[in-house]
């Protein structure tokens, strides 16, 4: 059976969903790769993170060929391990009420990718590629889900626009932003409040949340 799933809900306006995507595709994300890069010359874990990522799509391809016949994919993101034990018992669950799915989990973090590797609750791990609009595009293109589930904080706006634009439904789980947190700031919020407006459902761990 099949899970039913209600419509992703519309965008926002024409300049706000503008300026996000400007200024997270021209400015954010091309400083934060930059960074990114340079920090890989010190820090072991993101060299491992940038190798992980190498030949990525041909070896999602080759995990997922032995599913094809599955009715739907759902695709799940947790950004390291502690989000990724948040969401075994998601996974759990859907195995349970709807074995013929085809499970798909993604992780950021490669001490998280090593260590979950042999003993995943999902039919293929992979890593979550630089959120480049083109790497998303070819990810979802692989991997075409009916659902996206997000565990917790790590969002990646180009894969939630694109999945929105692409009629995904879209869920963040075990949402929190804690007081302290850069998002409440005026603009950081103004930002956010459109990747945000991406899901079609927001969890949060409790009302003080929303």
């Amino acid at each position: 059976m099949k899970p039913a799933l209600p419509d992703p809900l519309p965008a926002k306006s024409f300049f706000a969903t503008w300026f996000s995507h400007f200024s997270y595709n021209y400015l954010i994300l091309p400083f934060l790769y930059i960074g990114l890069r340079l920090a890989a010359f010190f820090n072991a874990k993101i060299r491992r993170g940038i190798a992980g990522r190498k030949h990525l799509f041909e070896r999602l391809e080759k995990k997922l060929r032995p599913f094809t016949s599955r009715e739907s994919t759902i695709l799940i993101h947790a950004a390291s391990m502690g989000e990724y034990e948040q969401a075994r018992p998601v996974i759990r669950e859907l195995r349970r009420r709807f074995p013929e799915l085809c499970i798909v989990a993604s992780v950021f973090s490669p001490s998280a990718y090593d260590h979950i590797h042999d003993r995943s609750e999902a039919d293929v791990l992979t890593y979550l590629p630089v959120d480049f609009r083109h790497q998303v595009r070819r990810f979802l293109d692989r991997v075409q889900p009916m659902a996206l589930l997000v565990i917790r904080h790590d969002l990646w706006p180009n894969l939630l626009w694109e999945a929105q634009r692409r009629g995904i439904y879209t869920m963040l789980l075990d949402a929190s932003v804690h007081r302290g947190s850069l998002r409440h700031r005026k603009l950081v919020r103004y930002f956010y409040r459109q990747v945000f407006a991406a899901f079609s459902a927001v969890c949060a761990i409790s009302e003080t949340e929303l």
